[in-house]
């Protein structure tokens, strides 16, 4: 089966096996859930969220049922403006603005390292926002961990507790679930 945002039973694998089905794959046009802007013309169709409006996930989920949302967003604009369509946006920064959104606990962030690594390689098991700065600024967060950071970042603004785990141990989304395990936490 596909979605429409192409998330659905591939995309959740253990996620809709462990939610007996009840998983619903969308993306973030779907009920307008992720709205954005062109980040960069020269980009072409990459966007820069805008807005976010968490009530179709919020019903979903009153109904027992677990999104898995694609971070592609919808560009709002009149028609004088000209063109409307269809945006990719980073999906790290969604699922902050999202979970940010929706007043959510804890935002897990799964990836094939234990954490953010330090300048020797070992896991730091917290960061404040001034230490992630810092970091960045000095090379030691580099290349694809720097979207992660910022976005956890911007979650512990929302009072979101946000967590970098290594998702190739077994059971470790459950174990951050339950707030315990390894990884880099924020907030």
């Amino acid at each position: 089966h596909r979605s429409p945002g192409g998330t659905g039973e591939q995309g959740a694998g253990g996620v809709h096996t462990g939610c007996r089905g009840r998983v619903v794959g969308l993306s973030g046009v779907d009920g307008g859930v992720i709205q954005a802007e062109v980040s960069d013309p020269d980009l072409g169709y990459v966007g820069s969220i805008t807005a976010i409006d968490p009530r179709p996930l919020d019903v979903l989920m009153a109904e027992g049922y677990l999104p898995v949302l694609s971070p592609i967003a919808y560009q709002i604009k009149t028609e004088a403006e000209g063109w409307r369509g269809l945006l990719n946006v980073n999906a790290d920064t969604a699922a902050a603005e999202v979970a940010s959104a929706m007043g959510a606990r804890r935002l897990i962030y799964l990836t094939d390292v234990p954490g953010v690594l330090d300048g020797h390689g070992e896991m730091m098991p917290r960061l404040s926002t001034d230490e992630a700065r810092r970091l960045i600024a000095d090379g030691t967060i580099a290349e694809g961990m720097i979207p992660k950071v910022e976005a956890c970042l911007r979650a512990a603004r929302a009072s979101v507790e946000s967590v970098i785990i290594d998702g190739r141990r077994p059971h470790a989304l459950l174990e951050a679930v339950e707030g315990r395990g390894p990884g880099t936490r924020f907030g």
